[in-house]
């Protein structure tokens, strides 16, 4: 598609810090059929409620799972993606997302010396999370993934095993 034609000025003397030319940048895309986002505005309109984004990092983490191998055949794999304003919860299984949540949990504060209470706290949401799935009568989740780029994601998965809840998987 045309995405040079959407940049004002050419990728190569884009200026960066101090008028020097910028790194260049991996961008990835994603299309959708607008069958699918038609599909999910008359739901919305049939509900009586505004759309206001659809989001497909769901689908993603399960397409990448899937590619690399990382999810044994008819095994559901609980996946925590841990972002800077929110985290996601999926459970996967079979080329299918089976459930998916989103959390509000904010990052802790630079320099803030202590990531307990976010380490609890995204414990917490994925604790709530799974308790509402297994109450729809699916495979339980037998390993768990933990995904970002926060630098918690390691303490996420460390915390979720001491309990003993899920052994997580590291890719």
């Amino acid at each position: 598609f045309a995405v040079q034609s959407e940049i004002p000025i050419a990728q190569d003397a884009a200026p960066g810090p101090e008028g020097n030319p910028s790194p260049k940048l991996a961008v990835m895309g994603a299309i959708v059929r607008r069958e699918a986002v038609d599909f999910y505005q008359k739901a919305a309109e049939s509900a009586s409620i505004g759309l206001s984004a659809l989001g497909w990092l769901p689908e993603a983490n399960l397409r990448g799972l899937d590619f690399c191998g990382a999810i044994g055949e008819n095994e559901a794999m609980a996946v925590v993606s841990v972002r800077p304003d929110e985290i996601g919860i999926d459970v996967v299984q079979n080329g299918r997302v089976l459930f998916s949540r989103g959390a509000v949990v904010p990052l802790p504060a630079p320099g803030d010396a202590s990531p307990g209470p976010f380490i609890e706290a995204v414990s917490i949401e994925l604790v709530r999370s799974l308790h509402s799935y297994s109450g729809l009568s699916l495979p339980p989740p037998v390993s768990l993934l933990v995904t970002g780029s926060t630098g918690h994601e390691k303490a996420v998965a460390d915390a979720v095993q001491k309990v003993g809840f899920l052994q997580h998987t590291e890719l």
